[in-house]
Protein backbone atom coordinates (compact mmCIF):
# COMPACT_ATOMS: atom_id res chain seq x y z
CA UNK A 1 0.00 0.00 0.00
CA UNK A 2 1.36 3.70 -0.91
CA UNK A 3 1.74 6.11 1.13
CA UNK A 4 -0.72 7.82 0.38
CA UNK A 5 -3.50 5.44 0.44
CA UNK A 6 -2.62 4.90 4.09
CA UNK A 7 -3.14 8.55 4.73
CA UNK A 8 -6.67 8.76 2.67
CA UNK A 9 -8.00 5.66 4.92
CA UNK A 10 -6.28 6.56 8.25
CA UNK A 11 -6.80 10.96 8.11
CA UNK A 12 -8.72 12.51 10.20
CA UNK A 13 -11.25 14.82 8.82
CA UNK A 14 -9.09 17.71 10.40
CA UNK A 15 -5.59 16.10 9.30
CA UNK A 16 -3.27 17.25 6.53
CA UNK A 17 -1.00 15.14 4.76
CA UNK A 18 2.40 16.81 6.96
CA UNK A 19 0.38 16.52 10.29
CA UNK A 20 -0.48 13.24 10.14
CA UNK A 21 2.47 12.15 8.75
CA UNK A 22 4.53 13.66 11.35
CA UNK A 23 2.14 12.39 14.51
CA UNK A 24 1.16 9.31 13.14
CA UNK A 25 3.24 7.73 10.69
CA UNK A 26 6.80 8.39 11.89
CA UNK A 27 8.17 6.46 15.24
CA UNK A 28 9.94 8.02 17.91
CA UNK A 29 13.06 7.94 16.60
CA UNK A 30 12.37 9.96 13.14
CA UNK A 31 10.53 12.42 15.04
CA UNK A 32 13.71 12.85 17.46
CA UNK A 33 15.41 13.08 14.53
CA UNK A 34 13.60 15.26 12.66
CA UNK A 35 13.36 18.08 15.67
CA UNK A 36 17.34 17.61 15.79
CA UNK A 37 17.71 18.43 12.21
CA UNK A 38 15.54 21.45 12.95
CA UNK A 39 17.31 22.73 16.15
CA UNK A 40 20.88 22.44 14.32
CA UNK A 41 20.00 24.09 11.37
CA UNK A 42 18.62 26.65 13.85
CA UNK A 43 21.35 27.22 16.09
CA UNK A 44 23.17 26.97 12.80
CA UNK A 45 21.60 30.22 11.40
CA UNK A 46 19.92 32.09 14.36
CA UNK A 47 23.10 34.18 15.12
CA UNK A 48 23.26 35.59 11.70
CA UNK A 49 21.29 38.89 11.72
CA UNK A 50 22.39 39.55 8.76
CA UNK A 51 21.59 36.74 6.98
CA UNK A 52 18.04 36.64 8.30
CA UNK A 53 17.66 40.20 7.38
CA UNK A 54 18.75 39.82 3.72
CA UNK A 55 16.34 36.33 3.87
CA UNK A 56 13.36 38.70 4.44
CA UNK A 57 14.31 41.28 1.72
CA UNK A 58 14.51 38.37 -0.88
CA UNK A 59 11.72 36.98 0.11
CA UNK A 60 9.76 40.80 -0.32
CA UNK A 61 10.97 41.14 -3.32
CA UNK A 62 10.72 37.40 -4.87
CA UNK A 63 6.92 38.06 -3.41
CA UNK A 64 6.33 42.00 -5.04
CA UNK A 65 8.06 40.10 -8.39
CA UNK A 66 5.32 37.75 -8.61
CA UNK A 67 2.78 39.55 -7.78
CA UNK A 68 3.14 42.30 -10.40
CA UNK A 69 4.35 39.85 -12.93
CA UNK A 70 1.01 38.20 -12.19
CA UNK A 71 -0.76 41.47 -12.43
CA UNK A 72 0.46 42.24 -15.63
CA UNK A 73 -0.35 38.82 -17.06
CA UNK A 74 -4.01 38.86 -15.99
CA UNK A 75 -4.17 42.69 -17.47
CA UNK A 76 -2.85 41.37 -20.76
CA UNK A 77 -5.18 38.20 -20.82
CA UNK A 78 -8.65 40.65 -20.45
Amino acid sequence: MTLYQQYLKTKSCNDDFLKWLLIRRLNLKQQLLIIFILWMMWIGFAPYLNFWLSFFKGAVLISIFSAIISFITKRLNN
